[in-house]
This record gives C-alpha cells, structure tokens and sequence, in this order.
C-alpha cells in the first residue's frame, strides 16, 4: 500500500460528525487516488465554527489528516519547531509528496521531499510576493523572503503543476516537468444555464446590478474594499447596485470598510456555503467581481464564467488570461472599477456571458481531469527523475 502526502496551510475541522472545510472537498481528496493508496493531508486545524456544517464535509475512504496548530500567530511560531518534527516524520513515512504553495507547510515538505529523496511534485497556485505585498506592513517585509524561497523550490522541483497559462510560469519557472492545469472543478455544463442567464440579462435593469464576490472575508488582499468604496461613490450618483460576498472568516475588517463607506444598506454578507450552494448564488447575481490585489488563477471566477455570469476583474495573476481587456481594471482603483461598470452595456453584459461560458468549456472536470491524471502518471512512473 503506498501513501500519497499533501501538504499546504489550509484549514481542516475535524468533528465528531466528521471532517470539514472550506478549501478542499471530496474531488480534491480522490485525484491524489491516481497517484497512491492512502491520502494523507498534512494541514492546519480549523477554529471550532458553529456553521461548520455549511462547510464541505468529507468522507473519503482511506484518506486521513495530520493537523498542526495555526503557527501564523504569536503563539504558534513559538511552536514552529513541533510543527517541523511532524512534516519531517510525514514525508518519511509517505512514498510520495504533493506540496501546494505558496504555504509554509507546502514549502517545508518540498525541503524535506529532496532531502529524503522522496519523489515530489509542486502545486505552484499563487504568487507570495503579490499577496505578503498587499497583506500589512509587516507582509512587506517578509514578501522577499518568500519570493526568493518560492522560486528557489519552484525552480529545482522535479514536477510542477501550474494554475495559470503564463502568470506563474514566468515568474517562478521550473526546470523539471510542468503542466499548466486550474484547481477549478466545473461539471459537465450545460446550455440551459446559458440560456437562463441570457433571458436574466434582457430582463435586469442596468441601474439596479448585483455584484458578488466569493472569497475569504478576513483576507484584505481580496480586494472587497475597491468594490465597495466604487459602488459607494456610484450609487451616490443615482444608482441602486448591491453587492455580495460569500466566504469564511473573520468579518471584522470588511464590517469596518462597511461602515467606513455608509455601505450597510448595499452590502451583504453571506457564510461559506457548499459547493452545489455557491453556484445557485452565482445564477442569482447579475455580475461577478474578482478584485483580488494578487490571485493565482482564481477558481471562482472560473465557476461564475461557467454560469454564463459577465465577470470584471483586476489586471493581477491569471485573471487577465479569462477576461477581455474591457472587463479589466487597474489592481486597487475604484476609479477604474467605476468605469467598467459604467461601460458595460445591456449588449455587452449578453456578450461576454456567452463568451465566459464557452471560455470555461475548456475547464471542465473532464479536461482537465485526463490532463491532471496524466501528468500524475508520468509522475509516479516517470523512471528518468530516479
């Protein structure tokens, strides 16, 4: 029986009920079947949540967790030196090792990966340097310190998969094998959903848009402030636009911004749902959004196209890869914001919904599945990287 590791700084809450979260599900778990036996995740433990069942549950045959304390806190660093005794023994103990970064947990099992000489791979799904540049003060200061680690493993990993076309390629390049293959997970689509979504258009009234977000609440680099501050300003020039956003975490940052802009009366915000839940959201929303101040490939942009949702996003990461220069603004400017959404015309909104769901046909499970499996083929089997 061989073991499969993963390790990355997502949450994981285990329950008497079962396991739960908000960044894996079922489907995440059972790809890294093609590769072992056993799936071990090596993750950090989730904060007890009293909706924890609007979280994913997963139940998974021969999968298990090794969960460490949050160490991105005072009193976690002072348990750092735990939490590398226990990545070191999971990669002893496993025949091979996926490591999803940028996370400490992702970097550190990649260090001890070669070390050992286990054969590994990386899952390069985010930039480190846009996100610690626009996290704090203290995020600028270590963002180099990442970068340079990042590019460093990237760089001399054996494998690596990569969820943009050209973004991370070119700013962390890898010397060994590498595809380019989205974490997005989009069902056989259906022309209907299109459909609906062309007579929802016809039918909006273009002063009383929708917006919606999905993302973690806690996360400033999420850009949900430029949204807000542009509506704000907006609808302060006659317009009735609301805007959504759906996620976990602590929602005290964004209840400031709120506040800051008067936005209480425009603003929702909506608990993490399951997966099967957010796409029923996003056929209610009229416009998708994906401010982000740094992004990998954002998955959820990808699931709004596919429900034939016109989406905007910010010129960082993979999304000018999906999205029209139109539907582009400049990272942080709600000016800009402001003028895309003024642009944008009933015609336009028809436009760019059929071009999205056809744009995200090429994301499919189906697609991308054979292109993941095959690659995890040459992985496990691949006798010139011994």
């Amino acid at each position: 029986m061989t073991t499969v590791l993963f390790a990355h700084d997502g949450y994981i809450l285990s329950t008497n009920e079962g396991i739960y979260s908000d960044a894996y599900n079922n489907k995440i778990v059972e790809r890294y079947f093609n590769i072992a036996d056993n799936v071990v995740f090596l993750v950090r433990t989730r904060p007890s949540d009293s909706q924890y069942q609007m979280l994913n549950k997963i139940n998974v045959k021969n999968f298990n967790i090794e969960s460490v304390e949050n160490f991105k806190t005072l009193k976690g660093i002072l348990k750092y030196h735990a939490v590398i005794d226990i990545v070191k023994q999971k990669v002893q103990k496993s025949d091979y090792i996926i490591a999803r970064i940028p996370s400490d947990l992702g970097y550190l099992a990649a260090l001890y990966a070669k070390f050992y000489k286990k054969r590994y791979l990386v899952e390069v799904v985010g930039c480190p340097w846009d996100s610690y540049n626009n996290h704090s003060i203290c995020g600028k200061l270590i963002a180099p310190y990442y970068y340079l680690i990042q590019k460093k493993i990237v760089k001399r990993a054996p494998y690596a998969v990569y969820v943009t076309n050209e973004f991370l390629q070119s700013r962390y390049p890898c010397m060994g094998k590498s595809i380019s293959c989205s974490d997005v997970e989009i069902e056989n689509m259906d022309e209907a959903v299109l459909a609906r979504r062309i007579k929802k258009i016809k039918a909006s009234d273009m002063n009383q848009l929708v917006f919606g977000t999905l993302g973690p609440l806690n996360m400033k680099y999420k850009g949900y402030d430029t949204v807000i501050k542009a509506i704000a300003k907006l609808n302060s020039e006659g317009y009735s636009y609301k805007y959504c956003i759906v996620g976990s975490g602590d929602p005290s940052w964004l209840s400031s911004i709120i506040h800051k802009y008067y936005a209480n009366s425009f603003v929702k915000i909506l608990p993490s749902m399951p997966h099967k839940k957010v796409f029923e959201w996003l056929d209610s929303i009229d416009i998708y959004v994906q401010p982000s101040k740094t992004e990998g490939m954002p998955r959820a942009l990808i699931e709004a196209m596919s429900m034939g949702v016109p989406s905007i996003g910010s010129n960082i990461g993979g999304i000018p890869e999906l999205l029209g220069n139109l539907l582009i603004f400049k990272r942080s400017s709600a000016k800009g914001l402001s003028k895309c959404i003024l642009n944008i015309t009933k015609d336009e909104l028809e436009r760019t919904g059929k071009e999205n769901f056809y744009k995200a046909t090429k994301y499919t499970n189906t697609i991308l599945e054979k292109r993941r499996t095959d690659f995890y083929k040459l992985f496990t089997f691949d006798e010139s990287s011994q």
